[in-house]
């Protein structure tokens, strides 16, 4: 399967997110702390300094718990962050695979979604975590229900696609009907050239035919302009 992260080879961090952020070495760091520094970007890459210091720090339980943040923002960075950090060491996170995959069956923020489906789609095939059969059951109806909603970004809607063409041989129902989702999208006077994009791919995947589908959008879009 192609792979989504560049995971580095040694897992060493840098060591400068600490006073990066104002910190002294006799600094006790809190969930607070890391909910200060998340609430204001004060940092052109913030995702990889927040992230570093998660790893520094070994606050991989704290940024979890903010990617549940009441504000948006905070959530999204929480989340970004912790991305950031699982490229460097992925292991912290999938020791937690638990409460990680709990928190994306549960998160109603669509920028959490976005980055937490991405990091799903890579720990499974990475293979160093395994879905049991009821968080299988629960990680396709989430994917359909995210896919199936007109409300859903597209940059959230295509890695439910991805998750749900890497599961499709857990049910023997899933193939036909993503299938069918995916051309039912792709068919839709809404569909756009990235979901367009994301339909030729899946096809292409099954050997169907691809440009069928963006044929099919383009047409649809051409008669409502």
């Amino acid at each position: 399967m192609e792979k989504i992260y560049r995971h580095t080879a040694d897992g060493k961090p840098s060591d400068k997110a600490r006073t990066s952020f104002g910190f002294r070495d006799e600094d006790t760091l809190t969930a607070q702390s890391l909910r200060d520094i998340l609430s204001v970007r004060i940092c052109a890459k913030l995702n990889v300094t927040a992230g570093t210091l998660i790893i520094e720090e070994d606050m991989w339980d704290d940024a979890m718990a903010l990617a549940g943040d009441p504000d948006p923002q905070v959530a999204f960075r929480a989340s970004w962050a912790l991305e950031y950090a699982y490229t460097v060491k992925p292991g912290e996170v999938e020791r937690r695979f638990d409460r990680f995959f709990a928190d994306f069956i549960s998160s109603d923020s669509e920028s959490v979604q976005r980055v937490y489906s991405k990091m799903l789609c890579d720990m499974l095939r990475r293979g160093d975590v395994h879905l049991t059969e009821v968080q299988s059951e629960q990680a396709v109806e989430r994917c359909f229900d995210l896919l199936s909603s007109p409300d859903t970004p597209i940059a959230v809607a295509v890695w439910q696609i991805e998750l749900l063409y890497d599961l499709r041989h857990r049910f023997d129902w899933i193939e036909e009907n993503l299938t069918e989702t995916v051309r039912r999208i792709s068919e839709s006077p809404e569909c756009t050239p990235g979901m367009a994009a994301t339909a030729r791919r899946y096809f292409r995947r099954l050997g169907k035919n691809a440009a069928n589908a963006d044929r099919t959008c383009s047409v649809r879009k051409s008669r409502n302009l």
